[in-house]
């Protein structure tokens, strides 16, 4: 059985039609990313995907999405607080 451990994370307020870029610092690890609210979010891992109104990549208030790139790109139409955490699968002992 394995279990995510966290390795490090940040929270972040979006600036309105600002892109944000997140760069993973832990190789292994994937990237967890939560909207925490005050608006809708846009995540992709390049930035010719990142496009506002494409439900594909919207994460509404609340929701929870992992990625295992290196590298994610975020957009806001308003000012949503999203928490980005940096995870690796463990082995729990038996």
């Amino acid at each position: 059985m394995e279990e995510d451990k966290l390795i490090s994370s940040i929270m972040y307020q979006m600036q309105q039609r600002r892109t944000f870029i997140y760069n993973k610092a832990s190789e292994n690890a994937d990237i967890v990313v939560i909207n925490e609210g005050y608006g809708d979010l846009y995540v992709a891992e390049k930035a010719d995907e990142l496009q506002l109104g494409d439900e594909e990549r919207r994460l509404y208030i609340g929701m929870e999405k992992r990625f295992s790139g290196n590298k994610l790109f975020f957009l806001a139409f308003s000012h949503p607080v999203v928490s980005i955490m940096e995870v690796i699968k463990e082995k729990l002992a038996n």
